[in-house]
């Protein structure tokens, strides 16, 4: 799957086109991500895409990105959920 593949810009590609889609099935896959993702940028790619998925699974992956070990992924999770009440804004 282009989640698991080598170059980040693929995995960027991946989770737009999983956002773009609200294929909110992909969320158990982006969750796996989470775990092993070592890249910032991709991480708040993912923030980005859960912040579209109309699913409360998303927002729960938000909630858990909010306190990140990287300052700029936990930011950008608080601000999705912060300006929201229900439904994300980023």
């Amino acid at each position: 799957m282009a989640l698991r593949h080598p170059i980040r810009d693929v995995r960027v590609t991946a989770i737009s086109i999983i956002a773009k889609k609200n294929l909110f099935a992909a969320l158990s896959e982006l969750e796996a991500l989470i775990e092993r993702e070592e890249n910032p940028m991709v991480l708040i790619e993912i923030v980005d895409a859960l912040a579209t998925i109309d699913h409360p699974e998303a927002l729960d992956l938000l909630r858990k990105l909010a306190g990140h070990r990287y300052p700029l992924v936990q930011k950008r999770a608080q601000d999705c959920l912060e300006g929201k009440k229900g439904k994300p804004i980023c």
